[in-house]
């Protein structure tokens, strides 16, 4: 070899931050290294030389270097071939190695060049991990789940999605979201909203939807934007939750209200019409009262008095006792009720007033009192000054009748 390509290629073996090796092909014995082996394994060139890759315990497992030997043997080289080693603390390390057979001083040697993919691979199983977690979330939630592009095709659903619409994936992918909706005149509203709403909050709505079946239901429908890491949209992703029987609850607890409301104005109007018959009840009781106590004051008693003054024997005396003392246990729980009217008029001007009531002249009161026509007219005076009735027009009698 050409000293100046011998230059360029101990350059480019010594400064690559690949780990670059060179093993006796039938030994696999050490015969250089560079400084992206020491930083891959942690064996420096002075650890290594001398000693088989076996005996450093290099392979994670030793028969991937057989496999290596028969693919070298098979093609003379190996490209971008998966590996696992172990380093010097014992660290597993995952290495992308690409061989080749060089003959060198009639001796065969494998140069390969291996790039640490440690680090992507990890970062990859965690990729597969996370994406397995939301792959798990995404069909495990309970609320239909349903991926579009910008177009509003459909790219992907989860399994709610085709437990409540009754399509599978391979039905659906592809379609329009239009084919979901029972009212074409709602998904070109949703149009104009998701043009309307780019990158403002999310929208929730009510959307009548059409089962596989034709069944249409109403769904609470939550969308969002999908977005790439430059903040591009890239689609819209939809959450369905079939709202029939809420709406449906809500629906009856309205119309209950509706009932309720009902019953409350039909109560009130009873409680109304039953405090108008009970006023009217006390009215006519307590007229009833005050009829029985007036005319026991004006018509009973003054007949008993004459009935008194015209007694002789002692057992009429005894028999009015009984008569007068039983009329007025009869009226006593009235007695109250007695004064109201009349209040204030001594008990001769409540006789005086109920025969002027029953409409008799003073002349005619005065032969039954046995007095004289101007002790009756002085009677009628106090009866109108005591009712507030002196120096006005009102009738002493119409008064007395509507009292």
């Amino acid at each position: 070899m050409p000293e100046k390509k011998q230059d360029l290629f101990r350059l480019a073996f010594e400064t690559s931050p690949d780990a670059i090796n060179l093993n006796r092909l039938n030994d696999g014995l050490y015969m250089h290294t560079n400084d992206g082996f020491a930083k891959m394994t942690g064996h420096t060139s002075k650890d290594v030389l001398g000693k088989t890759s076996l005996e450093l315990g290099i392979w994670k497992h030793p028969e991937d270097r057989q496999q290596l030997l028969h693919a070298l043997d098979k093609t003379g080289f190996v490209q971008n071939c998966e590996f696992t080693f172990v380093g010097k603390n014992g660290k597993i390390l995952i290495g992308l190695m690409s061989a080749r057979i060089l003959e060198i001083n009639n001796e065969k040697i494998i140069l390969s060049i291996t790039k640490d993919i440690t680090h992507r691979k990890l970062l990859e199983k965690a990729l597969r991990e996370k994406e397995a977690h939301y792959r798990q979330l995404f069909d495990s939630n309970r609320d239909a789940i349903l991926l579009t592009d910008t177009d509003r095709n459909i790219i992907n659903c989860n399994r709610s999605f085709s437990k409540l619409f009754g399509f599978t994936l391979d039905e659906i992918k592809g379609r329009k979201t239009a084919h979901l909706y029972d009212d074409q005149r709602q998904y070109r509203q949703m149009e104009k909203k998701l043009k309307k709403n780019i990158l403002q909050p999310d929208i929730v709505t009510t959307i009548y939807y059409k089962k596989k079946s034709g069944i249409v239901f109403p769904g609470e429908t939550f969308v969002s934007f999908l977005q790439d890491d430059k903040q591009n949209i890239i689609g819209f992703i939809g959450i369905i939750k079939d709202v029939s029987a809420r709406l449906k609850a809500e629906e009856a607890l309205q119309k209950a209200g509706a009932e309720l409301e009902e019953k409350a104005s039909e109560l009130q109007e009873f409680n109304a019409t039953l405090n108008v018959l009970l006023q009217k009840r006390e009215q006519d009781i307590n007229k009833l009262e005050q009829n029985i106590a007036s005319n026991y004051a004006s018509v009973i008693q003054p007949v008993l008095m004459q009935l008194k003054d015209n007694l002789s024997t002692a057992d009429q005396y005894t028999l009015f006792d009984v008569l007068e003392k039983s009329i007025q246990d009869l009226v006593r729980p009235f007695s109250k009720t007695l004064s109201d009217p009349m209040h204030g008029l001594t008990p001769k001007e409540i006789q005086v007033s109920a025969f002027i009531k029953q409409g008799l002249s003073n002349k005619e009161i005065a032969q039954i009192f046995n007095c004289g026509v101007r002790t009756i007219d002085t009677h009628r005076d106090n009866i109108r000054e005591k009712l507030g009735l002196k120096h006005t027009r009102v009738n002493l009698k119409s008064y007395l009748v509507n009292v």
